[in-house]
């Protein structure tokens, strides 16, 4: 027995919970991301952000109506009854896209680092979301236009499988459900690897191994055991970086520069250097010494090349050790 064919109460009791988790979850998340600075760092977390409200509609509207329709409500007023579906299929709808957003994103981001950091930007994630809405709403009122059983809505009963169309039931379970499913494994699977695959080449560098070395490097890479995560800014594009795509991490201090790099015998060299104060900020260079990203207005620690973020700048003592 599904949950359409519980009686009236059970399916009324489950729905209600499930209206309360929703609401409530999501309502969490709205008041972490206003009240923490450091969420609204991540470009991701809009998309997040995006998806609680559309989840939070579900637990408002989208359930409700589902519970009415249930029930056979509004039972004169057929154009009311298609537009309560037509909005239940527009918010669960809006819901699986930013899923497959999030998804699409974390590829983008782990498996081409470097174009991440140059093309993402809040601009980007406000057109995905947008897209995300719009495409909801697009294939949510398709039976508005017309896809829909107008006897069955006009019979007095507003039940959600004989007023939609056949044919537009099979559309939307591949267009929201088979497709979406498969594009979302698919990114994932890929991540999973990539990250398995970069994990099997990292190195633990003691401190009796930190020393002075020769220039030929390829980059330090972070390691999870550092502490809090890295700022967004970097945190992709390290877990993902190679010999081929990046050679150093810079870290300003006030006047200094602190460099990790590690060597391919596993040695870490680690130099600190005077710069202009124009420049105390952190930039990534590829093998060649050729910036390849933008400089990124973070401050960092960093301890035998293992990078996490921090509230403020190094001081000078902080880095008299090196």
């Amino acid at each position: 027995m599904t949950i359409w064919q519980a009686p009236p109460v059970v399916y009324t009791s489950v729905e209600a919970s499930v209206a309360f988790l929703a609401t409530f979850g999501n309502l969490a998340v709205l008041v972490c991301f206003a009240r923490e600075r450091r969420l609204r760092r991540r470009l991701t977390n809009y998309y997040i952000l995006s998806l609680a409200v559309a989840d939070l509609l579900v637990g408002v509207l989208a359930i409700p109506f589902a519970v009415l329709t249930r029930a056979g409500i509004p039972h004169d007023s057929p154009l009311a009854c298609v537009a309560m579906l037509s909005f239940i299929v527009v918010l669960c709808t809006v819901s699986i896209l930013h899923l497959v957003a999030v998804s699409v994103d974390r590829y983008w981001a782990i498996l081409y680092p470097l174009a991440y950091q140059r093309l993402a930007s809040e601009s980007v994630v406000l057109s995905v979301v947008i897209a995300c809405w719009l495409s909801g709403f697009v294939l949510g009122f398709l039976p508005l236009l017309g896809w829909h059983d107008s006897e069955a809505a006009s019979s007095g009963d507003c039940l959600f499988l004989p007023v939609m169309k056949y044919s537009f039931l099979v559309f939307l379970y591949f267009a929201t459900i088979v497709y979406p499913a498969l594009l979302i494994a698919f990114f994932y699977i890929r991540i999973y690897s990539v990250v398995r695959k970069q994990d099997g080449l990292g190195v633990t560098v003691p401190a009796t191994q930190v020393q002075r070395s020769t220039p030929e490097t390829v980059l330090a890479r972070s390691s999870s055991a550092a502490g809090p995560p890295l700022s967004p800014a970097l945190h992709d594009a390290l877990m993902a970086s190679t010999a081929s795509s990046q050679a150093s991490v810079v870290i300003t201090a006030q006047e200094k520069v602190l460099s990790h790099r590690l060597n391919k015998d596993g040695s870490l060299m680690v130099t600190m250097s005077s710069v202009p104060a124009a420049n105390r900020l952190l930039a990534v260079t590829d093998l060649a010494g050729i910036a390849v990203e933008a400089r990124v207005p973070y401050s960092y620690s960093a301890t035998y090349g293992r990078i996490q973020d921090v509230p403020v700048e190094y001081s000078d003592d902080d880095l008299k050790e090196y």
